[in-house]
């Protein structure tokens, strides 16, 4: 469907773009796949889905590794579902390859971050608070408490549907 829709479409990755197309398609893909990855985290830790995710939660002092401690049927939702959608996406706007290639690095990475169990000085922490970024401390209490703080990257969906670990 892709390559078909190509010639019909935008063309649907491309290898020479501007430093802001690559910038925009970066932050277009990281707000909108944190929205899923809020989802997908929350939804998993329902009555439902908790069984398929505990095992990630027996790591209570983070590490990076604990980032990649999931099992395969959330492997195969929260790691790749993202990917038909940047497909799709790829059909309606033009989505440079060095872009596309950043926004891994950076979902990839964010959960070693998140797992890093780095300590911050207050000042520091605050400050990353305050931009709206999720640190390795406020995941940590994730892990602590198996309830809120489901960001990938920033708060904003904590405040907005009141899960917000204090």
């Amino acid at each position: 469907i892709w390559i078909f829709l190509s010639d019909k479409l935008i063309n649907p990755i491309i290898y020479q773009a501007s430093f802001f197309h690559v910038l925009a398609t970066v932050v277009g893909l990281l707000l909108s796949i944190e929205f899923f990855y809020y989802v997908m985290h929350r939804w998993y830790h329902s009555n439902k889905l908790m069984k398929y995710h505990v095992d990630h939660h027996k790591s209570i002092t983070c590490q990076p590794t604990t980032g990649q401690s999931v099992g395969v049927v959330e492997t195969l939702t929260i790691d790749l579902l993202p990917f038909p959608f940047i497909l799709i996406m790829s059909c309606f706007f033009s989505l440079p390859f060095y872009g596309l290639c950043l926004w891994a690095l950076t979902y990839y990475f964010s959960s070693i971050w998140l797992h890093s169990n780095i300590k911050f000085s207050d000042k520091t922490e605050k400050t990353l608070r305050k931009i709206g970024l999720i640190t390795p401390s406020l995941h940590a209490d994730h892990h602590i408490k198996y309830a809120g703080n489901y960001g990938l990257y920033l708060i904003f969906f904590d405040k907005l549907f009141g899960t917000e670990l204090k």
